[in-house]
């Protein structure tokens, strides 16, 4: 019986080739695009999973008020760690990173330049499921001056040698390697290339509670309560904190809440850390579960768009093969068996678009990478978990698409249909068609206006007054490689005389940066208290940053280095200049600041020079915030003002200078806008591929319709021939074939409007400078959907209005 099922099926694919081909095709692009959506989105919810104890591990999140300022911290305390493990029994494990970002690592006499470098804890090793394969890296996390190398650190570094007792030199400091781990796999989202232990960093013995800086991850117990655990974390710190609090502040715990301050702490699991997460001091840029969705209804409604092109030509079919229905069912088919052979029929179709549509993404796979920045590989195709999904793609798309053509072609009544009293048109699925057929296009529109609204928000972006230039600015990192102060200066002022040069800045941070530094500054009095004092940004640059940042100075003059006060003055932006003072001139005002936060009596006192205009330092998804900037030393980075004609010139001769200077470091920089655009890469990659399979769905829903205007024509013929007899035009005709699927499109474009309104307008709100939506978005959508249904549609009609009427009515 089953064979025969697949005979007939095959021979009505083998009959209909071009409905066949239609649904095929459509079915393969929307099966590829639901199997490319859905790796991607199944690698988004694989982060951190591959640790064995997943589940029990957390990090110590902190969120601090002060004085109307608030920030929410991937950070904390360095002493939580070691205090929580001893004094919490829940605690089995702890560990701190402190990340050191790039450095210059020296060999011998050659240099490298390694990306993630981090100090860490012995306990990572427990907390975390990384493979040691060589050494003892508990141990070695636990010794001054010892590190830790992955595989593919140790194998560029030594070769096929072993890497166990060789030593390393970075920053001045000769350490030994220890132990070798296994790489980080991709879906981590944290990596380190370079572990170095914690106990060569003196910083981290220094028991302050009120500064964050380290990452903090916890293994709880078998059986622990986190919610119980999480509840005492903040009394447990503030205990060690109000000392602290009295000493900086002369308040305490009390006084310092019933300000509207708080110093919180709380356990963020690691499997929400990378698409929940986007605190500041991240370990890299986290994935954003609202994209995820998106990108999961988008793969749903393509997929469904396939099928529905499958369900409407099937039902508008349901004529042509109403007679071999009633033949069936006069020589004693019963309906179960009809509904075989027709579900027969929509599942082999099914498998043969199952099966290019693997083709697609074997192919698509190199490309769908570089779109969407994944590492997403052939083995992910060819596993179990993938193939079993397939399965469930292949049975549930071809039981959707031809369970309810099966129940409409098996319910005819073979009486009606022998005496030719069956007409499709009339038929009570109709409806459903044309529903369908609305469903397709507003989903579509929705697509289209979301992809046009993202492109409009990152043009928006890209083309909005910053505040400063990053345009022409190249950035030298790691500049302490090239050794103290002087060595640093010595870079700039070489580069100075180089033609092309405008303007040379050592600072601490850069607007485009992930780099930042807050501290404590109060004004008006001799200590801070909680009526005067603000944790701000606070940044230290040299006399020429304000000049190389292209900022504006709009009230007062910029550093001079040349009037030696100036080592005691700070410019402030619009925002700090009117939350400190008002309406008042802040100009030759005082600003205190902390010089250690162990003591109050340390307070350093800054004149007001100049006020700079406000400038983005953060992403477009915040406000702008005050911020300080002091004349100082810092060797951050090296920032370069240039003459953009002579790029690769300058490029040439810096790195030369470099070299000069410190022939046995790696010389790395990048371009500002550069860094500016990857603060927005997740909006971009979105954007594109978003576009993509808009573009898709569109495509395949005018598949569809196609089919639909080809057969109505079709059906249609001796009609349009008797009104062609009669004297009918081509227009009239065009306009009659045409007007109830353009119809159905308009109705999409009413109802996808406000969808597409409510859903972008919920999206924008997580910019705080946004563009707005305006009207022209959606007629663009709404024309364009309206422009390509009539494009497919009025190639049919416009065959049928031409075509001679001689032919249509011969038969009759």
């Amino acid at each position: 019986m089953l064979q025969s099922y697949l005979k007939t099926a095959l021979r009505n694919l083998q009959r209909n080739k071009t409905y066949s081909v239609i649904n095929i095709t459509g079915l393969a692009l929307g099966i590829a695009s639901c199997l490319l959506l859905m790796l991607y989105v199944q690698d988004e919810f694989s982060f951190d999973r591959f640790h064995t104890n997943a589940e029990r591990i957390y990090r110590i999140r902190s969120d601090v008020r002060f004085s109307g300022s608030t920030f929410n911290y991937a950070v904390s305390a360095a002493p939580i760690a070691p205090t929580l493990k001893q004094d919490m029994p829940d605690v089995e494990a702890a560990t701190r990173f402190k990340i050191r970002g790039a450095m210059s690592v020296k060999i011998g006499g050659r240099a490298f330049s390694e990306e993630n470098v981090c100090h860490a804890d012995p306990d990572f090793f427990r907390v975390f499921s990384v493979p040691v394969t060589q050494g003892d890296g508990v141990r070695t996390l636990a010794e001054p001056n010892m590190v830790v190398l992955t595989e593919e650190t140790a194998q560029k570094y030594f070769g096929n040698e072993q890497s166990l007792g060789k030593t390393i030199e970075m920053a001045g400091v000769v350490y030994t390697v220890g132990a070798v781990m296994k790489r980080l796999p991709n879906n981590s989202h944290f990596h380190c290339s370079i572990l170095i232990s914690m106990t060569s960093f003196a910083d981290s013995k220094i028991p302050i509670w009120a500064s964050n800086n380290y990452q903090t991850y916890i293994l709880l117990r078998q059986g622990a309560d986190a919610k119980a655990l999480e509840a005492k974390l903040t009394p447990f710190v503030e205990h060690y904190f109000a000392p602290e609090l009295k000493s900086l502040m002369n308040m305490d715990i009390a006084q310092f809440h019933a300000a509207g301050n708080y110093y919180t702490f709380s356990l963020q699991p690691l499997l929400s850390i990378h698409l929940h997460s986007h605190l500041i001091g991240e370990f890299e840029p986290n994935g954003n579960v609202q994209f995820v969705w998106i990108f999961a209804g988008v793969a749903v409604f393509v997929l469904l768009i396939a099928c529905i092109n499958f369900m409407n030509l099937s039902t508008a079919r349901a004529a042509n093969r109403a007679k071999e229905v009633g033949i069936r069912k006069v020589l004693g088919s019963q309906r179960v068996q009809l509904i075989a052979q027709f579900l027969a029929e929509s599942v082999l179709l099914t498998f043969v678009a199952m099966v290019v549509a693997v083709g697609i993404v074997e192919l698509a796979l190199p490309a769908f990478n570089q779109l969407s920045g994944k590492s997403l590989s052939g083995t992910q195709i060819h596993t179990a978990a993938f193939w079993g999904a397939l399965v469930t793609v292949f049975l549930g798309v071809g039981l959707l698409a031809g369970v309810y053509p099966a129940f409409v072609l098996s319910a005819f009544q073979p009486v009606k249909v022998l005496k030719g009293r069956m007409n499709s048109r009339s038929s009570q699925s109709a409806w459903l068609r044309s529903g369908l057929v609305v469903f397709q296009f507003t989903a579509s529109i929705v697509l289209v206006i979301g992809t046009i609204v993202m492109f409009n928000q990152l043009h928006y972006i890209q083309s909005k007054n910053l505040g400063f230039d990053r345009e022409q600015v190249l950035v030298v990192d790691s500049p302490n490689a090239l050794g103290d102060r002087g060595g640093v200066v010595t870079f700039k002022q070489e580069i100075q005389r180089l033609a092309g040069i405008k303007s040379v800045s050592i600072a601490q941070c850069l607007p485009v940066g992930s780099e930042r530094h807050s501290q404590i500054l109060w004004h008006d009095a001799a200590q801070p208290s909680k009526e005067n004092s603000a944790l701000l940004q606070t940044w230290t640059a040299d006399a020429d940053y304000i000049r190389t940042m292209g900022m504006s100075i709009v009230k007062g003059r910029d550093f001079d280095a040349t009037i030696r006060t100036d080592s005691m003055a700070m410019v402030i932006n619009e925002s700090m200049a009117h939350e400190f003072f008002g309406t008042h001139d802040p100009l030759g005002k005082q600003i205190h600041a902390l010089a250690n936060t162990q003591d109050a009596n340390s307070g350093v006192a800054f004149t007001v020079i100049g006020v700079v205009k406000d400038f983005h330092f953060e992403s477009l998804h915040e406000n702008v915030h005050s911020i300080a900037i002091e004349m100082g030393h810092h060797n951050g980075v090296v920032a370069i003002r240039f003459d953009g004609i002579q790029a690769k010139t300058i490029l040439a001769h810096v790195e030369a200078i470099w070299k000069r200077l410190a022939p046995d470091k790696s010389f790395s920089y990048s371009f500002m806008d550069e860094d500016f655009e990857a603060m927005y890469r997740t909006e971009q990659r979105t954007g594109l591929i978003l576009s993509i399979f808009a573009g898709l769905a569109i495509f395949v829903a005018c598949l569809g319709l196609f089919a639909l205007a080809s057969f109505t024509t079709e059906q249609r013929t001796k009609e349009i021939g008797i009104r062609k007899v009669l004297g009918a035009s081509v227009t009239s005709i065009l306009t009659l074939l045409s007007k109830d699927f353009l119809a159905l499109v308009a109705i999409a474009i009413v109802v996808a409007t406000p969808l597409a309104y409510w859903a972008m307008s919920s999206w924008l709100q997580d910019f705080a400078y946004r563009t707005e939506l305006s009207l022209w978005i959606f007629v663009i959508a709404g024309a364009s959907a309206f422009v390509i249904a009539l494009a497919t549609v009025i190639y049919q009609a416009l065959r049928a209005a031409t075509a001679n009427p001689v032919e249509a009515l011969r038969s009759e």
